[in-house]
């Protein structure tokens, strides 16, 4: 499913009223496609060949239980199962499905289930976006030409781009193995930034020098920003090489120094 494209469902159910039942619920819908399974050998056979975006069952099937589907796909699941069977349901949700739907005798179940649809087809479009956005960000750290490296909370080095690698002269195992961490790199300036950071957390930039593997400073512009996921505090770190601007700048001054100096 993409963002202006079908819905390709699949519906398992081993009793031919309710599918039929399901059938019109979705067919009320725009832009759906159904595919049918009356079995739990039917419906493995459809998750196996079929490009799908929802799966819909009834956990009974007649010849299996659909809960073990969920452990060979990851096709997003809404359990459907009869009023006394919420246990089931309760499983079905542990194990993976997104949702589930009790059968009612007013078969209310109906209404509610183009509703449940919409909810995860707006949480699968959210998380489509969200991994492609991720991609492309990763690519322009890829290939940036700034520096991009991430610390752990010990300021040791979790990931470095490939800028970092071809202008440092390490890659990350090389880091790893010689205990290369923060202080490697850079001046007191930068050190006494970080530990302003580590103690108030937020954000800074400053201009400071960085020093590669054979020894040549670098006059870069370091952004430093300190933030907190479940693993515990990262340190994101992006250098910007100046070197070459300010050499410029420097030559820009002199000749213009020169020509003022030339008008008397």
């Amino acid at each position: 499913m993409d963002l202006y494209t079908t819905t390709s469902i699949l519906i398992a159910e081993d009793d031919e009223i309710d599918m039929m039942a399901l059938e019109r619920a979705i067919n009320k819908m725009p832009d759906k496609v159904i595919h049918r399974a009356s079995s739990f050998e039917e419906a493995q056979e459809v998750l196996t060949k079929e490009k799908l975006d929802l799966f819909i069952t009834d956990y009974f099937l007649g010849d299996g239980e659909a809960i073990d589907l969920l452990k060979t796909t990851q096709v997003p699941t809404i359990f459907i199962t009869g009023s006394n069977q919420i246990d089931l349901a309760v499983a079905a949700m542990k194990a993976g499905a997104r949702d589930y739907l009790i059968k009612d005798v007013e078969a209310k179940y109906l209404d509610l289930l183009p509703i449940v649809i919409k909810r995860i087809e707006g949480n699968i479009r959210n998380q489509r976006k969200l991994l492609s956005l991720q991609a492309q960000f990763q690519s322009m750290i890829e290939n940036t030409t700034d520096m991009v490296a991430i610390l752990n909370n010990e300021n040791s080095f979790e990931y470095i781009n490939y800028s970092w690698e071809h202008k440092s002269g390490y890659d990350l195992k090389s880091l790893s193995d010689q205990e290369l961490d923060f202080q490697s790199f850079f001046q007191q300036d930068a050190i006494t930034a970080l530990e302003e950071l580590d103690n108030n957390g937020g954000s800074t930039d400053l201009e400071t020098k960085f020093l590669d593997k054979n020894g040549t400073e670098h006059l870069v512009k370091l952004h430093i920003s300190r933030n907190e996921d479940e693993s515990g505090i990262k340190t994101h770190l992006i250098l910007t090489d100046i070197s070459r601007k300010r050499a410029l700048e420097g030559e820009i001054v002199n000749i213009l120094n020169n020509s003022v100096k030339g008008d008397y």
